[in-house]
């Protein structure tokens, strides 16, 4: 609770700053008489210094509070999740496979963990390289079973949904474990890869 207050703050803070950037409204003259060339220039909008300087300042805060937000997050993630009991979960996609990602699922001794529908950008970001984390959790030291399950369009517009189970050992460290969604290079069909460090 006090994270999520902080994280209030942090958003009214920067609200305050960026009010604080905007030029302040300019006062038309009230006198009528001035000749036509002066009335109908647009007046000249000059920031005073000590509005200038302040605004610098309140950037600069704006800039400590999104390192200090950033700060906070790695805490929070090391204090929910310290690493001797860490369980992280990765998925990429081969770049060459023509299997088009729609979902996955993952479930963790049978209780699920994990969901994700992907769109356009994703997938792109996913077959030029891009690691997603699927999962991060806290799991106690022994043996467990990992099951991923994903859906999708293959080359010829089949619809596939596969699944992969892994049992793996947890020890007194952390866990990681990628699965790359594949091509089998005869059938065109996808497949998982797992690698576990």
């Amino acid at each position: 609770m006090g994270i999520q207050r902080f994280l209030v703050f942090v958003v009214l803070i920067s609200i305050s700053c960026m009010q604080l950037n905007a030029a302040p409204p300019v006062a038309q003259p009230a006198n009528n008489s001035l000749p036509a060339s002066q009335s109908q220039k647009s007046p000249v909008k000059k920031k005073s210094p000590e509005l200038v300087k302040l605004a610098k300042e309140a950037e600069q805060i704006k800039s400590d509070l999104i390192e200090l937000n950033r700060e906070l997050y790695n805490f929070e993630e090391q204090l929910l999740y310290p690493t001797e009991t860490q369980l992280a979960v990765f998925l990429s996609l081969d770049a060459k496979t023509t299997f088009t990602l729609d979902s996955i699922e993952v479930l963790l001794d049978d209780k699920l963990v994990a969901t994700h529908l992907y769109n356009k950008s994703e997938l792109a970001a996913l077959k030029k390289g891009g690691v997603q984390k699927i999962y991060l959790g806290s799991l106690a030291d022994g043996q467990h079973k990992l099951t991923a399950q994903f859906n999708g369009q293959g080359a010829d517009n089949s619809y596939f949904r596969r699944k992969k189970a892994l049992k793996f050992t947890k020890e007194n460290k952390a866990k990681y474990i990628q699965m790359e969604v594949i091509e089998s290079p005869g059938k065109r069909e996808p497949l998982f890869k797992v690698k576990q460090w």
